[in-house]
């Protein structure tokens, strides 16, 4: 008996797996989706792309696409894949960094036996081309063939998980709003509607669209403001990300407001801990939570503060080559201005045309001399015959 072939074994397996209830793919779906988060808690963003992706599958599978029940795995989905296309980006410039110092000076010399290599390659010319011929059709036929193409890059996939996300929680707002569903509900998925434009914000800076990043930041802003109080950390945060859009696009003055705001805020939640930490009925657990969070605080501040401090020196840099450029540009208009439009005295010393015979001039004045000569020489033949 023959062997089965692998989709034949797929199919066993599948027939050979009981279905699983409504209820019991519900229950896998949330097990994925806390695996998934936990990956991403320990920052193994690849580990956590692959299950969520699979959680999101599932949701598929469970509700349809586009259900609003499978929103949590899209957006967890769209985040890992996010922080995944981030570090694929800092470890593609790392690389381009190092290729850059090492790759210079060579170029002629590799061109030289690129070339040499292809005249080898080729002889004649006209002799391979039956082969040339042969193995273009062989590589077409590859192709035709099915070769797994190359996987959608990961920035542009996160933004296509984050884009249903946020479509979705919009739609979800829209539908508490019109059917008067109580507030703590309209308010969770207002916050989740936020988190996802803070997501896309992020996505916005890493692929370098930062005004649209910013747009996105200031609408979760708007909502978070609104929702949250105003010592929440999710609100310096969001400060924060909007600073950083504003810094990378050299808007260095806006950066600065921003960032001196997240600073605001922190420092109000670290006195808003302190004060908790002076009330003695608290218990231990709670004591040492908030304990831990101000620590956190306090090694966080100075590194806002020194950010606000290069953002600042960025700014007068900025403002210094401005100034530079300005003054120069000015100091060329004056120079211009203060030209003549039209430098007679230099006219006059390059125009050499009088020093120069003109040739018809001379022309003309030998003539008059012809004819003067032959008119004295008739006169004299004229008198000559007189007196004879």
């Amino acid at each position: 008996m023959s062997p089965l072939t692998e989709t034949e074994a797929e199919t066993v397996q599948k027939e050979a797996t009981p279905e699983l209830t409504l209820e019991e793919n519900e229950t896998k779906l949330a097990e994925l989706i806390t695996t998934g988060r936990r990956f991403l808690k320990i920052n193994d963003f690849s580990a956590a792309s692959e299950v969520l992706s699979e959680a999101t599958e599932l949701s598929d599978e469970i509700y349809g696409s586009g259900d609003v029940r499978g929103f949590e795995a899209i957006k967890f989905y769209g985040m890992a894949t996010l922080e995944l296309a981030k570090a694929e980006n800092q470890l593609l410039a790392s690389q381009e960094k190092e290729g850059g110092s090492d790759g210079g000076g060579n170029g002629a010399e590799d061109g030289e036996n690129a070339d040499a290599e292809g005249k080898e390659e080729n002889g004649d010319g006209d002799m391979n081309n039956g082969d040339d011929d042969e193995n273009g059709s062989k590589k077409d036929d590859d192709d035709e063939d099915g070769e797994p193409e190359e996987e959608e890059d990961s920035m542009k996939l996160a933004w296509q998980l984050l884009e249903i996300a946020r479509c979705l929680a919009c739609r979800k707002v829209d539908e508490l709003e019109a059917e008067n569903a109580d507030a703590t509900t309209v308010e969770k998925w207002k916050l989740e509607k936020a988190e996802v434009f803070v997501l896309t914000g992020e996505h916005g800076i890493a692929d370098g669209s930062y005004v649209t990043a910013q747009e996105d930041l200031t609408n979760a802003l708007q909502i978070q403001t609104e929702l949250l109080p105003p010592t929440s950390r999710i609100l310096a945060q969001t400060n924060l990300l909007i600073g950083n859009a504003c810094s990378q696009d050299a808007r260095y003055d806006e950066a600065v407001k921003f960032y001196e705001q997240a600073k605001e805020t922190l420092n109000s939640k670290l006195d808003e801990l302190k004060s908790q930490l002076a009330d003695e009925s608290i218990d231990q657990l709670t004591r040492g939570e908030i304990e831990s969070e101000v620590k956190e605080l306090d090694e966080m501040l100075p590194l806002v503060e020194a950010t606000i401090a290069d953002a600042v020196n960025s700014a007068a840099q900025t403002e210094e080559v401005k100034k530079a450029l300005k003054e120069q540009f000015a100091g060329l208009t004056k120079l211009f201005s203060a030209l003549p439009e039209k430098d007679e005295t230099t006219v006059e010393a390059n125009d050499i045309s009088k020093l120069i015979r003109r040739p018809n001039k001379r022309q003309a004045e030998s003539d008059g001399n012809a004819e003067e000569m032959g008119s004295k020489k008739a006169n004299n033949e004229a008198s000559s015959s007189a007196q004879n």
